[in-house]
């Protein structure tokens, strides 16, 4: 009995089901409609000499997606605003036909890793992942030059394929991209809102996903917005109430931020502007570390510091041990359940984007 996974939710069941047990997707006359002109679709695309065909589909279709991890955004890749974008795929609809480019575009795909991706006809894409930690929702998507792009904030990249033929995507990152491999997606029978309907659980126990691809993280009766371009792997801290992990990788130019929650207990004697108390806390994870204070805010009325910090990394990515980082550190009084609070951001080179605006923008959120 052959066994496939469904390629709308993913759930592992006989090639003989007619149904998908979990989404209730057709199972068997997907697998037995979509097989012969798939691998024509590919075949056509590798005009290769016949001696090498065999080996080339074969590499084709094992070459795996994305998961690196993340990168910044592309210099040559075209940005546009939603209006600009509208007003560009206004101009290359088609003459001869009622239906638009962008309308053409519009329906959910299956990727050749059972990744499905959700173009929307509000100008945002949904890419799930196998691996949830990568999903994305609410991307931005426009088409420009008989092209369409989506823009991922999690894998730092953005990726375009023609828009002349909508059965399948060839979806490449232009330039090349460590975080993206070129991949077909094939436009399956189901309409978006079918699968929009469902839900992306984070591994941590503290944080939830937000549809418009941001996380809520809980932590020590506070709430914040976690920036779409953080991740949540799934790590030793994902059942700890008291610490979470989230990352912004991008493998493409060798960049890891760190984005740390931490509480524990206060002491009778300590405050949170105490600059030893916050070098303690920084030893957790980095070597060597030194701590200087910036000044003093306040988190959702609580009173806090923001300290600068720099270290070599001595927990988190093995890879990346020993490793510089710098960033900054915010300890929060948290009177409310007598602890000291911290929120730790660092990264392991100087982008052009400032992470002190960043750590503040997180704060302006805490409610």
């Amino acid at each position: 009995m052959k066994l496939v996974n469904c390629p709308v939710c993913g759930f592992r069941c006989s090639l003989e089901t007619a149904k998908c047990p979990e989404c209730n997707f057709d199972i068997k006359d997907y697998f037995n409609n979509q097989s012969e002109r798939h691998f024509s679709f590919k075949k056509k695309y590798l005009i290769i000499p016949i001696t090498i065909t065999i080996i080339a589909i074969s590499g084709f279709l094992i070459s795996k997606t994305i998961m690196s991890k993340v990168s910044p955004e592309l210099d040559k890749t075209p940005i546009v605003s939603s209006d600009s974008a509208k007003t560009s795929s206004t101009a290359t609809e088609n003459t001869d036909s009622s239906i638009t480019q962008e309308e053409e575009v519009i329906g959910v795909y299956s990727g050749d890793d059972h990744e499905i991706l959700v173009i929307n006809d509000n100008h945002l894409a949904y890419y799930y992942c196998a691996e949830k930690s990568y999903t994305e929702l609410e991307c931005p998507w426009y088409i420009d030059n008989n092209k369409i792009y989506i823009e991922f904030s999690r894998l730092h990249c953005t990726v375009s394929a023609s828009s002349s033929n909508t059965s399948d995507l060839i979806l490449k990152a232009e330039p090349s991209n460590l975080n993206w491999n070129s991949e077909v997606f094939t436009k399956l029978d189901v309409l978006p809102d079918e699968y929009l309907d469902r839900t992306v659980t984070p591994y941590d126990a503290n944080a939830t996903q937000n549809s418009d691809g941001t996380m809520t993280i809980l932590f020590d009766g506070i709430s914040y917005i976690i920036p779409k371009e953080y991740i949540d792997l799934e790590d030793e801290y994902d059942s700890n109430k008291n610490c979470s992990m989230f990352v912004s990788i991008d493998a493409q130019n060798d960049y890891v931020g760190t984005l740390l929650f931490y509480s524990e207990p206060k002491l009778v004697e300590t405050e949170a502007n105490d600059k030893a108390l916050v070098s303690s806390f920084a030893s957790n994870f980095l070597d060597n570390s030194t701590v200087s204070e910036y000044q003093g805010i306040q988190v959702n009325g609580l009173e806090a510091n923001i300290f600068s910090v720099n270290g070599n990394l001595n927990k988190g990515f093995s890879s990346n041990e020993g490793t510089n980082y710098s960033g900054f550190i915010v300890s929060i009084n948290n009177i409310s359940n007598n602890s000291i609070d911290f929120i730790m951001l660092i990264e392991n080179n100087n982008r052009s984007n400032s992470k002190h605006e960043e750590l503040l923008e997180l704060i302006d959120t805490a409610q």
